[in-house]
């Protein structure tokens, strides 16, 4: 839930970042749109797609795959 805080803060740092003040009507649905898209593309990495990422990246920047010291 957005709160008027929200608007508030939103506004200064709008303000601060390009120099123009905006509306709160303009920043709520400024937030709104930030807090859909963070929702849509936020998604937590399972361990199994971190370990074959992992090992992607080691490969190709070691050019072999290295066990993983961190489990």
């Amino acid at each position: 839930m957005i709160t008027e805080a929200d608007i508030i803060k939103f506004k200064e740092l709008y303000r601060t970042e390009t120099r123009q003040g905006i509306s709160s009507e303009e920043a709520f649905e400024c937030v709104r749109n930030l807090v859909e898209l963070l929702r849509i593309i936020y998604k937590p990495i399972k361990k199994n797609d971190y370990e074959v990422f992992s090992n992607k990246l080691r490969l190709k920047t070691y050019g072999k795959t290295m066990p993983n010291i961190y489990k």
